[in-house]
């Protein structure tokens, strides 16, 4: 199966308090910095990501990235090959 996305995925509470929003988003916006700062993503993914596909780097296939929702792929669908996308929620 081709990789159409590589992710972190971090999950909320069904109803996250304004505080465990935010202390969602200041990981994610973390591990994007030491990413851009030169860590692996693989490592990242597996430290980091709660989704299936840590184990992988974060690597998805279309059919995987289709199960994630419309946010996501609307932000996929806007992105070139290589590009990194903002926190996504």
């Amino acid at each position: 199966r081709e990789t159409v996305a590589r992710l972190i995925l971090r999950r909320l509470p069904e109803s996250p308090t304004r505080a465990e929003t935010a202390a969602g988003v200041a990981l994610l916006d973390d591990v994007q910095a030491r990413f851009l700062s030169g860590a692996s993503f693989d490592e990242l993914a597996g430290r980091y990501s709660e989704h299936p596909s840590a184990a992988r780097g974060g690597a998805v296939d279309a059919a995987a990235a289709a199960e994630l929702g419309a946010p996501f792929a609307r932000v996929l669908a806007g992105l070139e090959v290589g590009e990194l996308s903002d926190v996504v929620r």
